[in-house]
């Protein structure tokens, strides 16, 4: 019925509301301004996202050594932002049996993947969605680079790479 749908549309926005209140809330805590704390409240959210979902969520790489790594309330914020995106497509759209979030580190840059097994998609046919204008956007506030990729039958991810040198400012 029309009224069910509009209750339901309701409930979503006032999830959507909530969980975008905590995260300010999170992002103004100063014990949480480093890496390690950033991605452990990343890891949380893609847990409570993928636990009742058919798919299988890993992760890889977030260890003790990135709490030295200072992130400002901005980038921690952006950087959530990024992450939940490609995680609610991922959810939505890739009908995935496997998503993994890593974290891989090569001397000063870190790199900050998350990717998906799913059907992929097109980035030339993506042109009416926001999601990957959002992505590049928040990259650039930040002054980190991006990559996205995607083949068709052959999974997405969304890859951030962070000159650490150059974090926490």
């Amino acid at each position: 019925s029309i009224r069910r749908q509009r209750q339901m549309c309701i409930r979503d926005r006032i999830q959507t509301l909530r969980s975008g209140m905590r995260d300010f809330i999170w992002v103004l805590d100063p014990d949480n301004d480093n890496l390690y704390e950033t991605l452990m409240r990343l890891k949380e959210f893609a847990n409570g996202i993928f636990e009742f979902s058919q798919i299988h969520f890993t992760t890889k790489g977030i260890d003790d050594h990135l709490k030295s790594i200072a992130l400002s309330g901005n980038q921690r914020r952006h950087l959530l932002l990024i992450f939940k995106e490609a995680i609610n497509n991922s959810l939505k759209y890739s009908t995935a049996q496997n998503a993994q979030f890593a974290v891989v580190q090569n001397e000063e840059i870190i790199e900050l993947k998350f990717s998906d097994d799913g059907i992929g998609f097109e980035k030339e046919n993506q042109k009416n969605g926001q999601g990957l204008k959002n992505i590049k956007s928040r990259a650039e506030k930040i002054g980190v680079e991006h990559a996205i990729f995607s083949e068709k039958n052959k999974g997405s991810a969304v890859s951030i790479f962070i000159n650490i040198t150059h974090m926490g400012n």
